[in-house]
């Protein structure tokens, strides 16, 4: 059978290891053939009759069950494929209505086109109007249902929009069958004029403090974690966001199509996103894990060298011990291990104890210790033998070991920056190592990244990841998830502290 432009067809679809199949509608536009099931009970292929497209009456199976469901389908078809009723070609609002049900639009498109058509209607009995006809809807009804929109608070932008989506329908039904003589009033209409409105964007400021915010609660964190990820990730849509899956994220790349445009993306995972990803995924290895490859044993050992610096003082002059006021403000405590080393505690220290180099106690540090340790040195570099504590207070270490150390104080910087490195490549090879695991793993390589959509909705869905082909409750089950998301990201623009009209600007 044919209606318009398309041919349906009920078949069975065989399954490769039985004699058994699934009863599908197939479709037929521009040589383009789609599949949609009917979601019925597996068929023995021996009861589906190919020429009545029906199943065999038979006491062996329940043959009603099957044709009632084809049946219902076929009316469902004729209702929204069928031709146009004769008597009502005159009526704009009824070809809308019937060119929505019989085209093939996105779901997306297909929504905002109903959203029209519902605007449409409300202004039509609003005016106590039958009907809206194409010959009536002329350019002074045109301008009235502009107003009628404006003052139901639609941006002036979109009100154009709206009407150019309508001019369009308007234009289709011209090339229609039956309607190639309607008259189209839109080509007197002079659309209001576009609205330029300057759009807010972050400040470089602004993203700092996103990136730097603590926060305990864990909803506020996954939604921070959830921005960034789309801010590093070259302003990611945030329905692109929502359908991101571990196979997404292969051989440390991020790789995936644009639900919007169906363009191909593809970039490097950055050291940044395996940090935002920790909310959600449950990563085997940690910061304290990451060691300079030296055996347990050295560790150790170097590890309680370290503790006896730490808990060591200068003797006074009177040879009596440090009070406990010294012992929380000892300057060592600030200042950087190798200073420790070389200039105060070494002459002192005998035995197991001694140390031939910094380097030694570097290696009794995970990767976080090292950081830190690098802080220490450019700080005491920067403030020429002081310490900073806190965010105004100093504690001076010395300024004669200052001057004995500066000549080869860079080349300390640069060696502990190189061991950084060494270690973050370390650590980050590790979770891509982790993340290629979830990603190839038949269990959750087809699994959302984000727990904002549930998995067991989008099983039809491969691991091919072709969300083109969604049914409408699936694209609204996205549509309202991208709602969420956004109140969340006012609740995080909130706690942040960042004044915005709208919600934190990003390409959504």
């Amino acid at each position: 059978m044919k209606f318009n432009d398309t041919s349906f067809k009920f078949i069975i679809r065989p399954s490769k290891i039985n004699n058994e199949g699934h009863i599908h509608l197939r479709k037929i536009k521009n040589r383009k053939k789609t599949y949609e099931s009917l979601r019925l009970p597996r068929l023995k292929i021996k009861y589906w009759n190919e020429s009545t497209q029906r199943v065999r009456k038979s006491n062996q199976i329940d043959y009603k069950l099957y044709n009632n469901k084809i049946e219902a389908k076929l009316k469902e078809i004729k209702s929204s494929h069928g031709p146009l009723d004769p008597s009502k070609r005159a009526s704009l609002v009824h070809f809308f209505n019937h060119y929505l049900k019989s085209t093939s639009l996105n779901p997306g498109t297909k929504s905002k086109y109903f959203t029209i058509l519902k605007k449409l209607k409300s202004f039509r009995d609003s005016e106590n109007y039958s009907d809206i006809k194409f010959k009536d809807f002329n350019v002074a009804m045109i301008s009235s249902f502009f107003e009628f929109m404006r003052n139901n608070g639609l941006e002036q932008n979109t009100c154009r929009n709206y009407l150019k989506v309508v001019n369009s329908v308007v234009r289709k039904a011209q090339k229609t069958e039956g309607y190639y003589n309607v008259p189209n009033h839109f080509i007197n209409y002079k659309y209001p004029k576009q609205l330029n409105k300057i759009k807010e964007v972050l400040s470089k400021d602004e993203i700092q403090k996103i990136i730097s915010f603590e926060t305990v609660k864990k909803e506020i964190e996954k939604t921070r974690s959830m921005f960034l990820f789309q801010l590093f990730s070259k302003g990611m849509r945030v329905s692109d966001l929502l359908l991101l899956r571990f196979n997404n994220l292969t051989s440390g790349h991020l790789k995936y199509t644009m639900f919007k445009t169906k363009n191909s993306m593809f970039m490097k995972l950055l050291p940044i996103h395996f940090e935002l990803l920790e909310p959600f995924v449950c990563f085997e290895t940690k910061v304290d894990d990451v060691f300079l490859n030296y055996e347990k044993k050295q560790r150790l050992r170097y590890k309680s060298i370290r503790n006896k610096f730490n808990d060591w003082s200068p003797p006074r002059e009177d040879g009596k011990p440090q009070d406990r006021l010294f012992k929380r403000i000892n300057p060592l405590k600030y200042a950087p291990i190798y200073i420790e080393v070389f200039e105060e505690i070494k002459p002192v220290l005998h035995g197991k104890y001694y140390v031939d180099s910094y380097q030694e106690i570097l290696c009794s540090m995970n990767l976080e210790e090292i950081k830190n340790e690098l802080i220490k040195l450019e700080s005491f570099k920067r403030e020429r033998g002081y310490s900073k504590i806190g965010n105004n207070s100093k504690v001076e270490i010395s300024k004669e070991i200052f001057f004995k150390t500066q000549k080869f104080l860079p080349h300390v910087i640069k060696d502990v920056k190189s061991k950084i490195d060494k270690l973050e490549k370390k650590y980050f090879n590790k979770k891509r190592e982790e993340l290629e695991e979830l990603a190839t793993n038949p269990h959750t390589k087809n699994q959302f990244l984000f727990d904002y959509l549930p998995n067991e909705d989008f099983s039809n869905i491969g691991q091919k990841n072709d969300f083109s082909r969604i049914s409408e409750k699936q694209y609204s089950r996205i549509n309202k998830k991208s709602i969420v998301y956004n109140r969340q990201l006012k609740k995080l623009q909130k706690e942040v502290g960042i004044s915005k009209n709208d919600t934190i600007p990003l390409s959504v």
